[in-house]
């Protein structure tokens, strides 16, 4: 082979590989800040700056006396573990408790991952988050490049396939995918968490404060207390408040 050909071919491979990184890797880190508190549920409105912050994905009733905000990777075991836990949480609680998803993939160690976030905020953006969310936490054997062997193109047959099982239009689908917005809608759940301090997934807030209750026992045991805490404060009258 000829020193041009070497070169060229060099070339060929190095743009192969940003293109890769650009069509399923992480999106564009100087974009997608995430606006305010990142400990705050984003409503979607504009704040006193004018700055928009997409509204959160929250599962639960807006007045719950408990927030639960977790910062997940979906092609995360300990995730998919605690996935189980949670739904079990969602289901004693269904009053009381509302869950809010940050988008936390973790590429170095997961490399479908990004790819699975981005099939979620596409299935958002056509109503079914949730329904999603639980086939890439139910379906991750069948898809994480760990455990299934797949690369990300052959996982993303899979989520289109998920896609195809909840009913949504395809082409939005794919198109929504690949769009700028969804990279920057990810990328902005990862500034939140590195404001955070978040290292790994899933990391766990409840009403602001990080925990490490990760069972459903655990959890409901945190939550009783939160309850009953917030019931004492409601029924505590002013002069005793003095």
């Amino acid at each position: 082979m000829s020193d041009k050909s070497f070169i060229a071919l060099i070339g060929l491979i190095v743009a192969v590989v940003v293109g890769s990184i650009i069509l399923f890797g992480g999106g564009n880190d100087s974009a997608g800040n995430f606006i305010g508190d990142p400990l705050a549920v984003a409503n979607g409105e504009a704040n006193e700056a004018g700055e928009i912050q997409r509204a959160d994905t929250v599962l639960g009733a807006e007045d719950a006396k408990v927030t639960l905000i977790e910062f997940g990777d979906f092609e995360c075991p300990a995730c998919s573990a605690f996935y189980t836990e949670l739904k079990q949480l969602e289901a004693a609680y269904p009053d009381d408790v509302r869950v809010v998803f940050r988008h936390n993939p973790l590429t170095q160690l997961h490399p479908n991952a990004f790819a699975a976030h981005r099939a979620a905020v596409a299935a958002d953006n056509q109503g079914k988050f949730w329904e999603m969310h639980d086939l890439l936490y139910q379906g991750q054997n069948s898809w994480s490049a760990q455990v299934s062997g797949l690369d990300i193109s052959a996982a993303a047959k899979v989520f289109e396939n998920y896609a195809q099982s909840l009913g949504l239009d395809l082409d939005k689908f794919k198109t929504d995918v690949e769009s700028q917005e969804t990279f920057d809608f990810i990328d902005s759940h990862l500034d939140a968490g590195q404001q955070l301090g978040v290292t790994g997934t899933p990391t766990i807030f409840v009403n602001g404060e990080q925990v490490t209750e990760r069972s459903f026992e655990e959890l409901s045991a945190l939550v009783d207390s939160l309850i009953a805490a917030d019931a004492d404060a409601t029924t505590q009258s002013p002069e005793d408040s003095e």
